[in-house]
């Protein structure tokens, strides 16, 4: 909206193009956390799948396929390896740990 550039530190997506009713770009995944109490929740998006890891970084994920589960009942991660290996590497990319970030609540 300022015109502004982006620094290169900045990780994220504008909601720019949605706000002047612009497409916006396919991106490849969509990944967030909830730090209440420290590392609860993460969050992995990627077209039909949502993984999702609770209680920790080193829980195993879950996996829904939100084309056949939108209510997220049935974990699927056992009957999909291979899509759980590659949320796994997508993990290992989109998360960084940082010392300057270290939640507290």
């Amino acid at each position: 909206l300022v015109a502004s550039p982006v620094p290169k530190t900045i990780d994220g997506v504008s909601a720019l193009p949605t706000l002047l009713g612009k497409k916006q770009p396919v991106q490849p995944f969509l990944y967030w956390e909830f730090h209440e109490n420290g590392f609860q929740q993460a969050v992995l998006h990627q077209g039909r799948w949502k993984a999702l890891r609770r209680g920790g970084a080193k829980q195993p994920l879950q996996l829904f396929d939100t084309m056949h589960d939108i209510a997220e009942q049935h974990d699927v991660a056992q009957q999909h390896p291979e899509i759980v290996r590659v949320i796994e590497r997508y993990l290992k990319t989109a998360r960084a740990e940082d010392p300057a970030w270290t939640p507290k609540w």
